[in-house]
């Protein structure tokens, strides 16, 4: 059987919303055997509680069971006698809400020196959303932070990155918005295709010697037009990075970094790896 809750005389404190009655979530539904002559007259099962009070917080309390016929009547308490239930008492909590207008934050990873201060332009869908939770979690929910954009995923020709929107628990859009599209502004934006035949290696492990497999590696270099236009492979190297390899030998494959000594606003359309040997 269902268990329905109600709740009597519920007032929260002003700007705040009282939220409808909820039962912890293993009391909402409850199975009842006894004889199947006074299960089959049970009509409902309910817990009410009386509050008749101005709330600031969401409050709990304890409620017995009241279990109906059909009819609308009361099991006796000889027809009571004859059942099993595995509880006689729920905790019905009262949320007490907050509504709240906070932004949305657009974050980058991979992103060269230069745009670690000075951000890509970008729009988004929406800026800010309206909430609404319990007033624990929404007195200390000042935004709302996005997964962050991938420089390794950007190019002219792939700017656009829809998100889905990881709330907190309790805490949902007044206007039922669950993503958001950023476009990155990728105007004087351009890509070339390079072979790069210089790699660098750092962090490298004391006592070990490193050699390239890979001769070249072609890489999609993204960055402003200018710069772009005028870059050639020699203006650029892949840096990988041997501080887990201490412990390793032989051939393996290993992540590598686009870098320039000349320009910081450059970055590689997808990841970048090379074959490496370890002694």
């Amino acid at each position: 059987f269902r268990v329905d809750v109600r709740a009597n005389g519920v007032k929260a404190a002003e700007g705040l919303i009282a939220g409808s009655p909820v039962l912890s979530t293993n009391e909402t539904n409850i199975e009842i055997t006894g004889p199947k002559s006074v299960v089959e007259t049970i009509g409902s099962v309910s817990a009410e509680v009386d509050v008749n009070a101005t709330l600031r917080s969401s409050t709990s309390y304890t409620s017995k069971l009241e279990i109906l016929k059909t009819s609308g009547e009361p099991l006796t308490s000889e027809e009571m006698a004859t059942l099993t239930l595995p509880f006689t008492e729920v905790n019905v909590t009262i949320p007490i809400n907050r509504s709240k207008t906070v932004p949305i934050n657009v974050n980058f990873s991979n992103q060269p020196a230069y745009y670690q201060q000075n951000a890509l332009p970008y729009t988004s869908s929406i800026s800010e959303i309206n909430l609404i939770g319990t007033t624990e979690v929404m007195d200390t929910l000042d935004s709302i932070e996005l997964d962050p954009i991938d420089f390794l995923e950007l190019s002219p020709d792939h700017n656009v990155f829809q998100f889905n929107l990881q709330l907190p628990s309790g805490v949902r859009s007044v206007d039922d918005i669950s993503q958001v599209t950023v476009t990155v502004d990728t105007s004087g934006i351009a890509s070339k295709t390079l072979d790069v035949s210089i790699f660098q290696a750092v962090n490298m492990p004391a006592g070990k010697t490193v050699s390239v497999v890979t001769s070249r590696k072609s890489v999609v270099v993204v960055g402003p037009s200018d710069v772009i236009s005028n870059l050639e492979a020699e203006d650029v190297y892949l840096e990988y990075d041997l501080s887990n390899a201490a412990n390793s030998t032989g051939e393996m494959v290993i992540d590598a970094t686009l870098r320039s000594d000349q320009y910081d606003t450059i970055w590689s359309y997808g990841k970048v790896d090379i074959q490496i040997r370890l002694s």
